[in-house]
């Protein structure tokens, strides 16, 4: 099982670039500027988190906790981009404000504490977000299918990943001390949702206009 979990963790992090070539494959296109930044931050994650796991001892949750703030504030501009609602557009200013805020002040708490704490804010908004961008789309959308929509699919994808990473943030206590029986089962959910939101992501690039 261990062996399962290494091998689903490395291609997780391999995944990451299906949005990368898909872009170079479709090149698509000369808008759309947050979408292409925000897969770029997310190849140089994985990447330096795969150097500090197997190259240094170093803690990680410094990293994870920057890491978290980048992401969460592209995403949102990928959100901003992509809409048309004034409605939404506030509310996701105001998550933009309120995510900055938050990020500052945990600056004085400690390192663990700052992870969980940001965390778990960031992806809880970023879940409501996704699932107010897909009842936006599924309204408004003139697709004839929906998996043709660019936004539906980015959303979703934040919704899956995101709402999955939440449920982990949650009950990380739990799983830590049943990590027998919990650890096993949770870890490769998490990596496969991993592979699904790249995968969705990359679809979402694919259904890119021009």
């Amino acid at each position: 099982m261990l062996g399962i979990i290494y091998f689903l963790g490395h291609f997780a992090i391999v995944s990451s670039l299906f949005p990368l070539f898909t872009f170079l494959i479709t090149k698509k296109n000369k808008t759309h500027i947050y979408i292409k930044i925000y897969v770029i931050e997310v190849v140089l994650s994985n990447l330096i988190n795969l150097l500090l796991f197997h190259f240094t001892k170093l803690n990680q949750d410094c990293f994870f906790w920057c890491n978290i703030f980048f992401e969460t504030v592209l995403i949102a501009f990928v959100f901003l981009e992509n809409n048309d609602s004034k409605v939404l557009k506030k509310i996701i200013y105001a998550f933009f404000i309120l995510s900055t805020l938050l990020f500052l002040f945990t600056f004085k708490l400690e390192l663990s504490i700052r992870f969980t704490f940001y965390g778990t804010f960031s992806r809880a908004a970023l879940t409501i977000l996704s699932i107010l961008l897909i009842i936006e789309r599924y309204l408004k959308s003139t697709y004839d299918s929906l998996f043709d929509d660019y936004v539906f699919n980015f959303s979703s994808a934040v919704l899956i990943y995101f709402g999955l990473q939440l449920y982990v943030m949650i009950f990380n206590n739990i799983i830590l001390n049943q990590l027998d029986k919990l650890f096993l089962y949770t870890w490769p959910i998490i990596q496969i949702s991993s592979i699904i939101y790249y995968l969705l992501i990359s679809r979402a690039i694919w259904k890119l206009k021009n």
